[in-house]
């Protein structure tokens, strides 16, 4: 039963927020708040392909941070975008899996109890992952928390769906202390 939930969550709840992240992406238009443009793209394109000798990330202490990711021919990469659809899908079913796993140790019995555990873990990871970000490498305000709802939100969604899932699989779903003890280490005495 557990394994049936692990890989029934893990695809369930990666479809979840792949999902979220294609509606937060392509139908909120929150990333023309938080992305501008540049003037001359290609010339821009130009003297970063001169600067850089290879793709990566890049900084300069005076509040410069760019991710470089140029193809040979400087395609327009948003022209193809199939390998980074699936790579994000396989990404997502990570995640999925890793959230499908804490569910499973601990004793949310609710949807709704198992949204807001992971709404909560979506606000720490977004505390530790975004905030240094914005904090260090200058990424504004509005982009750090369109980040953040986006991340908080999408694992709220994936939690409703595992809880409910969990909850359809086995509606008298008790909680393994003894996978819980095993997983932080702990041994139980009899």
């Amino acid at each position: 039963m557990k394994i049936r939930y692990l890989v029934l969550g893990t695809l369930a709840a990666g479809i979840t927020l792949f999902l979220w992240g294609a509606i937060s992406h392509m139908a909120i238009p929150w990333e023309d708040l938080a992305l501008r443009g540049f003037k001359d793209d290609r010339a821009l394109v130009e003297a970063i392909k001169v600067q850089t000798p290879s793709n990566g990330m890049y900084f300069a202490p005076q509040g410069v941070f760019v991710a470089v990711s140029l193809t040979p021919d400087l395609a327009n990469k948003t022209q193809s975008l199939g390998p980074s659809l699936i790579r994000q899908l396989f990404i997502e079913f990570a995640v999925g899996f890793v959230l499908s796993l804490i569910l499973l140790w601990t004793p949310v019995r609710t949807a709704i109890g198992a949204a807001s555990l992971f709404g909560l873990m979506g606000i720490a990871a977004g505390i530790e992952q975004l905030l240094p970000q914005w904090n260090w490498y200058g990424f504004s305000g509005i982009f750090t928390t369109l980040e953040f709802f986006d991340l908080v939100i999408g694992w709220a969604l994936a939690g409703l769906v595992l809880g409910f899932l969990r909850k359809r699989i086995n509606p008298r779903f008790k909680y393994d202390e003894q996978i819980l003890m095993q997983g932080a280490g702990h041994r139980r005495s009899a």
